[in-house]
C-alpha cells in the first residue's frame, strides 16, 4: 500500500502585543515555523488589581496586516473580526513599522510620566511637562528623518510632526486643540509610572528609547535630550534596587537635570499651525 501522506499543519498565529518596534522580530527569530503579527495598543491599560485591568484613553489595536494565509484566510483575519466585535476595536496596517514608531514617539511620554509621578491627565495638563515631551519628540523625530522612516498618523492629527508645537502650546490654547485627540480619564498611569509604584525596578525604558538611539547613532543625530532622560529613569529604578524612595521631579526640576535648553531644544508654534485644520 502506499503511504498516505501526512497532511502539513496549518502554522501557528503568533501575536505580539509588546510596546516597542523589536518584539515581532524576536518572536519571529525564536518561533521560524510560525506566523507572527505585530500589533499596536494604541490606549492605555491601568491594572486596578490582581484581576481588573482598566482602558484609561482611547484607541484600537492595530494589528499587522498578513500576506499569509492560514486556513484559508489571511492570518490576521480571525484577530481582526474577533476585535472587532468588542469595543476595543481593530484597524489593519500595511505598515506596522511606520505604525509602531508613531506608537513609540507618544510612548516617550511614558518616562516623563514616570519622572513627574503624576497621573497621565494631571501631568499633560502642565504645559512645563509637555514642553520635556514635545523636545524629546522632536529630538526622535531627527533619528527617524536620518533613517527615512516615516510614522503612520494614530490620532486625529494628521500628521505626527506637529504633535510637538501642540504640546508646546500655552495651556488653555493646548486643552481645547487636544480635546478631541485624546481621551484620558484621571485614573490612567503610563506603564513605566505604574512598575515603579508597584516596585518593579525594570522598566521598559530601554525598549522605549534604545531604538531611537540606535537611529542616531547610525544616522549621527542627537539624542542628548532622550538620553538625559534615559539616565534619570534608570536612577529611579536603581533607588528601588537600594530600598530608598524614588525621586520624583516638578517640570522646572527635570528640564533643569536634563539639560533643557529652552531657546534650542523647545518646538515654535508657526503661525501657519493656526490656518491649518490638524484636530
Amino acid at each position: 500500500e502506499k503511504k498516505k501522506k501526512k497532511k502539513r499543519a496549518e502554522p501557528v498565529v503568533v501575536v505580539s502585543l509588546q510596546n516597542g518596534v523589536d518584539s515581532a522580530a524576536m518572536l519571529r527569530e525564536k518561533l521560524p515555523d510560525a506566523v507572527v503579527l505585530a500589533t499596536v495598543v494604541s490606549f492605555n491599560v491601568v491594572t486596578l488589581d490582581s484581576n481588573r485591568f482598566h482602558r484609561g484613553t482611547s484607541g484600537p489595536i492595530i494589528l499587522e496586516r498578513s500576506t499569509q494565509n492560514v486556513a484559508g484566510v489571511p492570518a490576521h483575519h480571525p484577530l481582526q473580526m474577533a476585535w472587532q466585535r468588542v469595543p476595543v476595536g481593530c484597524k489593519l496596517s500595511a505598515d506596522i513599522l511606520g505604525s509602531q514608531y508613531a506608537k513609540l514617539l507618544l510612548n516617550l511620554n511614558n518616562s516623563v510620566n514616570a519622572l513627574s509621578g503624576l497621573p497621565l491627565r494631571k501631568q499633560l495638563q502642565q504645559r512645563e511637562y509637555r514642553i520635556v515631551y514635545a523636545a524629546l519628540m522632536r529630538e526622535a523625530l531627527g533619528t527617524l528623518d536620518g533613517a527615512g522612516i516615516v510614522p503612520v498618523a494614530m490620532s486625529l492629527v494628521k500628521q505626527p510632526r506637529l504633535i510637538p508645537h501642540i504640546l508646546a502650546m500655552p495651556d488653555s490654547v493646548f486643552q481645547t486643540v487636544a480635546r478631541s485627540t485624546l481621551r484620558i480619564d484621571e485614573r490612567a498611569k503610563s506603564s513605566m509610572l505604574q512598575d515603579l509604584l508597584n516596585g518593579n525596578s525594570s522598566t521598559e525604558i530601554d525598549d522605549l528609547h534604545g531604538p531611537f538611539f540606535r537611529l542616531g547613532r547610525r544616522h549621527q543625530r542627537s539624542t542628548r535630550l532622550l538620553e538625559a532622560v534615559s539616565a534619570l529613569v534608570k536612577r529611579q529604578e536603581q533607588q528601588l534596587r537600594d530600598g530608598e524612595p524614588v525621586q520624583f521631579y516638578t517640570a522646572t526640576e527635570l528640564q533643569r537635570s536634563i539639560g533643557l535648553d529652552r531657546a534650542a531644544d523647545v518646538p515654535s508654534i508657526p503661525r501657519r499651525f493656526f490656518a491649518y485644520s490638524a484636530v
